[in-house]
């Protein structure tokens, strides 16, 4: 056997190894055992006691949450946390009440808080001033902002005659409606450029910018082209109109308009903040596409953040103006219909868009103490005035007899003068030469070199004023357009002047700087002093505000010298009377006693009755966070008296910005 086995191959018993190994790893299966049959259904035995069902608890206490423990749910405290001598507090105080449930109606609960007090947010910006202090007033003195919401709700509903949408029926707004577009001198149809207020109304608005504004610092819109679009009433194909041209339009208009103010009265909302909030939305649903309407719009609606004093944050809308204007490339495409004869109105409205815009970018420049953004047009001013009232909406009432006495209706509008806005735009080019010259970096004020230049400057004043043809004299024929046209070559003249030292000697071997300097203040004056005597302030343009602001500050240095006081007085007096429209102009007055105050320059007696009171319009807080971009000259850029010799240009021609004067005339009145 021993023999046979070892006869085995080793293969064959390897391979019997294996099997007998993997034999023995598993168990042997045996014969299933007969179960036993069950002879009675637990699930039918009466005698089985069920274990009790589970109480369903919708919230469990805060503590048996976090310890991912049973709650028995019971208030006010739970039988785990009693057991445990805990603190037990529930999330949800209705025991009935899921936790999702509780969150949810929370949720609503907030949302409509939210609705509430951002609707009492828009109350504050869309009422008038008054009403608005009125409503901060009560903010202030009540623990719930909420209830403040609820008691104007409530005053609303007992106004039978408050509307509540702007197109409600009200027989009032209809009869300043109907009045207004009696009065017009053009008759457009409100929509579907703006559902805002009635034909009437914006035919007013549109009527006033026309016949007040569009005539000189703000004529880069043609009226004609603008009004012909108006007309025909179709947005999509309109090329010099839009809706939120005329909304803004209406918005810079309703400042001075008295049918505005009435009608915000009977409506409860202020009319501007609407205006101006529509065409912000409207501007919004361009998003950037660039046109001409587009551009000019923009600028309107920069203004009336000029009007309101926070021009810092506006400043967005000039800027992107300019660089609107750029991208149109209008000085190409005017070249490119030069010679077409049928391409008059074209050629017109374009010119007016570049010269317009340029005239009102220098009177910024002038104002804000820096170069112009638009350079100088490179195109003919031929097409300026060509053509004009040609469209059957057209100012046609606006020629009228010299003599004939002006009355604050806007149904007697100026009188036009030909050739004025093309003499504007030789006085804007000078003007643009001084600003940007004056920004020169590292010139000194009264150096040999300096003097040589700013003479020369003046002397091209002097030879303008002298040239200037009899009919464009305010002197001969006195209209808006010509005091302007003085106005602004005042204000060339006194850009040329403001950096020397007063004693310098500069003309004809006597004339002092200060003479000089004096001499076109006092002119300065005596133009808008007549210009308000002639056109009250009613139905006027926010230039003759903006020219007397700018004076009035530049007259502060030299109120030493006797001969000042009347015509500082007088300025004072336009613009204090302006401040029921410009809030701008009474941070002007304050702006005036703050430069005195850091200057330690005594304001004049007879200018103190204009200047009292202002110090109390706004609170410190106010002061101290004021959005005013207006500079102020003689001032470093800190707010502080900057050096008149030897110091360099560039400080004294930038200035500081209204509202750092006025922060810090607040911040050291206070320490003091």
């Amino acid at each position: 056997m021993d023999r046979e086995r070892r006869t085995v191959p080793d293969g064959i018993q390897q391979h019997q190894q294996q099997h007998q190994a993997t034999t023995k790893r598993y168990q042997t299966l045996l014969p299933a055992v007969e179960a036993s049959p069950i002879t009675r259904s637990l699930a039918t035995d009466p005698n089985r006691k069920l274990p009790p069902k589970r109480k369903l608890v919708l919230v469990a206490c805060t503590r048996c949450r976090q310890k991912k423990e049973k709650c028995d749910g019971e208030r006010p405290s739970c039988g785990r946390c009693i057991a445990k001598t805990a603190d037990c507090q529930y999330e949800v105080d209705d025991a009935k009440v899921s936790r999702t449930s509780a969150l949810k109606r929370k949720c609503d609960t907030l949302q409509d808080e939210n609705e509430r007090l951002r609707e009492l947010f828009g109350l504050l910006r869309q009422k008038s001033k008054p009403e608005a202090h009125d409503i901060l007033s009560r903010i202030r003195n009540s623990e719930d902002p909420l209830a403040v919401w609820r008691s104007i709700k409530d005053a609303e509903l007992l106004l039978p005659w408050a509307p509540s949408a702007p197109g409600s029926r009200d027989p009032r707004l209809e009869k300043i409606d109907a009045e207004a577009l009696a009065d017009s001198l053009v008759k457009v149809k409100a929509q579907p450029w703006t559902a805002l207020a009635g034909d009437g109304t914006v035919s007013d608005l549109v009527s006033s910018f026309l016949a007040w504004d569009n005539t000189f610092h703000f004529s880069f819109i043609d009226k004609d082209c603008f009004l012909g679009d108006m007309t025909r009433g179709d947005p999509e194909k309109a090329r010099y109109c839009s809706p939120f041209l005329v909304n803004a339009m209406c918005a810079f208009r309703c400042y001075t308009s008295a049918r505005a103010k009435a009608y915000s009265a009977i409506l409860g909302e202020d009319l501007t903040a609407r205006f101006a909030s529509e065409a912000k939305r409207l501007l919004a649903l361009e998003r950037g596409r660039g046109s001409l309407p587009t551009a000019q719009g923009l600028m309107l609606l920069f203004m009336t953040t000029v009007f309101d004093g926070s021009d810092r944050m506006g400043m967005m809308y000039r800027l992107m103006s300019s660089e609107m204007l750029k991208q149109l490339y209008l000085e190409a495409k005017l070249a490119a219909i030069e010679s077409d004869p049928l391409k008059k109105d074209e050629k017109r409205a374009l010119s007016k868009a570049l010269w317009g815009h340029f005239i009102f970018e220098n009177m910024l420049a002038y104002t804000y103490l820096q170069p112009s953004l638009r350079s100088l047009p490179r195109i003919s001013r031929s097409w300026l005035e060509l053509g004009q009232d040609s469209h059957k909406c057209a100012l046609s009432k606006t020629t009228r007899v010299w003599e004939e006495e002006v009355s604050s209706e806007l149904a007697s509008a100026p009188p036009v003068v030909a050739g004025a806005l093309e003499a504007a735009t030789e006085v804007a080019k000078l003007l643009y030469e001084t600003m940007k010259y004056n920004s020169t970096y590292g010139i000194i004020p009264g150096s040999v070199e300096d003097l040589k230049v700013r003479r020369g400057l003046y002397v091209e004043v002097s030879d303008m004023t002298d040239s200037m043809p009899a009919h464009l004299r305010s002197k001969n024929k006195f209209t808006p357009q010509t005091c302007f046209l003085s106005v602004l070559l005042n204000e060339v003249a006194i850009s040329i002047l403001r950096p020397l030292p007063g004693d310098t000697t500069f003309r004809h071997g006597s004339d002092s700087v200060r003479d000089l300097f004096i001499h076109h203040c006092g002119d300065t004056v005596d133009l808008l002093d007549r210009y308000v005597s002639r056109w009250p302030l009613v139905e006027y343009t926010y230039t003759v505000v903006c020219c007397t602001n700018n004076v009035a500050l530049a007259l502060v240095p030299v109120l030493d010298d006797s001969r000042t006081h009347d015509m500082f007085a007088r300025a004072c007096q336009i613009i204090e009377a302006s401040a029921r429209d410009f809030p701008i102009s009474t941070y002007v007055l304050q702006g005036i006693q703050a430069l005195a105050w850091a200057m330690k320059v005594k304001i004049p007696q007879a200018a103190a009755p204009y200047l009292e009171g202002t110090s109390d319009t706004f609170g410190e807080g106010e002061l101290r966070d004021l959005p005013v971009a207006l500079r102020i000259p003689y001032l470093d850029a800190a707010g502080n008296v900057a050096p008149r010799e030897g110091g360099g240009s560039d400080v004294a021609a930038h200035g500081a910005e209204l509202g750092v004067l006025l922060a810090r005339w607040s911040a050291l009145s206070i320490a003091e």
